[in-house]
Order: structure tokens, then C-alpha cells, then sequence
């Protein structure tokens, strides 16, 4: 457990303020909310899924995942490997990540979307 911990610690760390400002044009550059929603969500949920899951997901939320996820690719945002996973490299799932983050708000039940168990676990106990 404290392994995983100090894992998950570093890997927050790996992005550093000058990768960050060089890929988050990236997704200030995307079209439409569809596009960038589906970015946010591929980054800190979807990573590893399979990839008609996830469009059945977003496509059950209203959003035009077949158009948005085939921008993504082509823009190399995303990529689906030879099993139909999601993958985002890393730098990108970051990149994304950090983006929810500094959403306007003071903390994470501002956020539209949490994926840290702790964080979860906190936002629950307060709302109850």
C-alpha cells in the first residue's frame, strides 16, 4: 500500500509546469465540448478500457463520441491498441488530470470529476 502511495505521489510530480504549458494547448485547441469532455475523461477514468465501453459510456451521457474520439486520434491525443484499449500517454493523462484540477472551485467536490479513491472517500463523507 505504501508503495502504491508513493507511486501515485511521483507520478502527479512528472509533469512539470513547462510540459504542462506546451500540452495543454492541445486541448485548448479542441473543437467542442464533446471533444474536450471526452480528453478529460479518457485521462483520469478511461485509460486501459476498452473502447466500445467507453463510447457506450459517453454516448449514454449525449455526447458524439464516434466524431470525438476519431479527432482524438487523429490529433494522437488517444490511441486504441491492438486489444480495443483507450491509451493516453501518460504525459497527456497528466495533462488532463492537472486541467480538472485547476478547475475553478477550492477543492475536489468543486471538481467535475474525481478519480482519486481518497479524494472520493472525503467529498462522500462531507456530502453525508
Amino acid at each position: 500500500k505504501d508503495w502504491n502511495e508513493t507511486i501515485n505521489t511521483l507520478r502527479g510530480t512528472l509533469l512539470d509546469d513547462g510540459i504542462y504549458q506546451r500540452l495543454k494547448p492541445s486541448y485548448d485547441r479542441l473543437r467542442n465540448r464533446d471533444e474536450r469532455s471526452i480528453f478529460l475523461d479518457a485521462a483520469c477514468f478511461f485509460s486501459g478500457i476498452d473502447e466500445k465501453a467507453a463510447r457506450y459510456t459517453w454516448e449514454a451521457c449525449g455526447f458524439s463520441s464516434r466524431l470525438s474520439l476519431k479527432a482524438l486520434l487523429d490529433k494522437s491525443l488517444i490511441k486504441i491498441n491492438h486489444d480495443g484499449k483507450l491509451e493516453m500517454h501518460h504525459l497527456l493523462r497528466e495533462t488532463g488530470r492537472r486541467i480538472v484540477e485547476e478547475e475553478p472551485g477550492r477543492g475536489p467536490e468543486h471538481r467535475s470529476r474525481l478519480w482519486k479513491q481518497q479524494e472520493i472517500m472525503n467529498v462522500l463523507e462531507e456530502r453525508t
